[in-house]
C-alpha cells in the first residue's frame, strides 16, 4: 500500500479499493471482518462521522501487516485526528 494521503481513512479506502479491484464482489462487510472491526463503525469512520481508538488502530495495522513506516504513519494520523476533534 502506497502512502498517498496524510490520513488513515485514505489508507483504508485505498486498501478497500485494491481488494475490490482484485475481487469485485469483495465488500465493506468482508473488509471489516478481515480487520476485526464492526462494519457499521468502519462505514462511519470512512464517511468522517466517527474516529477510531488507538486500540482499534493497532488492531487494524496488525491485520493489514503494514510495513513499519506505514504503520507509524497510520497510528500518528489516528492520534492527530483525535487531537483535532478534541
Amino acid at each position: 500500500m502506497e502512502i498517498t494521503s496524510n490520513h488513515y481513512r485514505e489508507m483504508l479506502r485505498e486498501e478497500l479499493q485494491r481488494r475490490t479491484g482484485r475481487n469485485p464482489r469483495y465488500s465493506l462487510r468482508a473488509f471489516a471482518k478481515c480487520l476485526g472491526v464492526d462494519v457499521a463503525a468502519l462505514s462511519r469512520v470512512l464517511s468522517l462521522k466517527q474516529t477510531i481508538t488507538l486500540r482499534t488502530a493497532n488492531k487494524i495495522v496488525s491485520k493489514l501487516d503494514l510495513p513499519e513506516k506505514e504503520r507509524d504513519f497510520f497510528l500518528v494520523s489516528v492520534m492527530e485526528d483525535k487531537i483535532g476533534r478534541a
